[in-house]
């Protein structure tokens, strides 16, 4: 019973019915959104607007049909770790932030007024840049370079690179006179085209996490259209190319709150807690050869739970009696289920200490990671010298300390509550 319990509380984020939801930044406001940024280019060049939204409609008739398009809706966007209080199940998927950058694209090309051969490939560059993603995604694929030893490291825009590359692609970059090496470029955000996405990118994954995790008010979709707005074409300093834009003040708040992002959701405690769980519960099923490469590479993210969870709670007996059942509590700290009672907890001052203290059953991990900045270099309209913005991602509030998890050695579910209950849990 208490696998089954594991099983509904791992799965209840990957409910198929919430694709029908879609979340609280559901897809008619993104459609809303996105009208409104191609209104002002109608009605200026009515012509040229609807001759590629033709072209345009045409494309993600076909795109969505291809199955590394398709898969996107099974990769999550914040796939475990704990994003809100309520506990609702996680909604946005790569699917959907695809979609989302490419529109995007699309709207600055329309309003640059760029060829259309090229908002074409800004589109399918958005479309294709994530469908290299393994089960799990940016986890994944650290997990997978770790167990595997990859050499050289395994990176998601190498699959995505060879999708480009595939039949289906290739077709319909042939009947919409796209050139797939632009599509290659902007995967790799190279060039004029591939600076134009690199912007979109961030805005969309902001836009649809910040709604996921109930911060939407921190950036709305009028600070999305201002930023949008200012760009003006995209220039070159020192043989750099940067975008040209009418204000910067728009794209440093853009800075500072992915910043607060990284710092409180993408590499919080508890998500860099689940990734290293996730990691070492995928090295257990692969030291025991329960699970491939393969498995991870081109499987999505509900399968890999379901397969995971086989392995821990049953059935009991599987081919050759290989399984896990001493990796209960590794399943739901891997699932995002922190913390809970299968864990305790000991924060020590300095990493020896801790290492000290840590048997080959626990981990350790840091309170908070080693501060880096983003920079973003953006000339001003009228310029000819370039302004560099700067956020950090990571603040040292406090000084850095080290936490050692421990799972619990449980006799009886009643004994286990009482020993936990007093445990402190830090801050997610």
């Amino acid at each position: 019973m208490e696998g089954m319990h594991k099983l509904r509380e791992a799965l209840h984020q990957y409910d198929p019915s919430t694709k029908r939801t879609d979340g609280p930044f559901d897809r008619w406001q993104r459609a809303d959104f996105v009208e409104d940024l191609i209104a002002q280019t109608r009605n200026t060049a009515p012509e040229y607007v609807a001759q590629t939204l033709e072209m345009v409609e045409q494309l993600e008739h076909a795109v969505v049909k291809t199955a590394p398009v398709k898969r996107l809706h099974d990769i999550l966007m914040l796939d475990r770790a704990p994003v809100n209080t309520e506990k609702k199940p996680t909604v946005h998927n790569r699917f959907q932030h695809s979609e989302l950058l490419s529109h995007l694209s699309m709207t600055i090309g329309l309003r640059l007024q760029l060829p259309q051969q090229d908002v074409l490939a800004m589109m399918l560059a958005g479309w294709l840049h994530d469908s290299g993603h393994t089960a799990f995604a940016h986890a994944g694929e650290d997990a997978l370079n770790d167990i595997f030893k990859k050499n050289p490291r395994f990176d998601h825009e190498q699959i995505s690179h060879t999708h480009v590359d595939s039949t289906d692609i290739q077709e319909i970059c042939t009947k919409l006179n796209i050139n797939s090496q632009s599509v290659h470029d902007i995967i790799d955000e190279e060039g004029v085209l591939g600076t134009l996405q690199s912007a979109c990118d961030t805005l969309s994954y902001l836009l649809l996490d910040l709604s996921e995790t109930g911060r939407e008010n921190l950036f709305t979709l009028e600070d999305a259209k201002h930023i949008l707005e200012t760009i003006q074409e995209v220039g070159i300093f020192d043989g750099e190319q940067m975008l040209v834009v009418s204000s910067i003040e728009p794209w440093q708040k853009l800075l500072d709150i992915r910043a607060m992002m990284y710092r409180e959701v993408y590499h919080s405690f508890a998500a860099r807690i689940a990734d290293k769980a996730l990691s070492l519960l995928l090295s257990h099923a692969a030291d025991k050869h329960l699970i491939e490469e393969s498995t991870i590479i081109q499987g999505h993210d509900r399968e890999l739970v379901v397969t995971l969870h086989s392995f821990v709670y049953g059935p009991s007996s599987l081919p050759g009696g290989l399984s896990l059942p001493e990796d209960g509590p590794l399943f739901s700290l891997a699932m995002g289920q922190y913390p809970n009672i299968d864990w305790t907890q000991t924060v020590y001052n300095t990493q020896e200490e801790a290492r000290a203290h840590t048997s080959n059953t626990a981990f350790i991990e840091p309170t908070h990671i080693v501060p880096r900045k983003k920079r973003l270099k953006l000339l001003i309209t009228g310029t000819d010298i370039p302004v560099t913005l700067t956020a950090k991602e990571h603040q040292e509030t406090e000084p850095m300390r080290w936490v050692v998890l421990e799972p619990v050695q449980k006799e009886n579910s009643d004994t286990t509550n009482k020993e936990n209950s007093d445990t402190t849990n830090l801050d997610t």
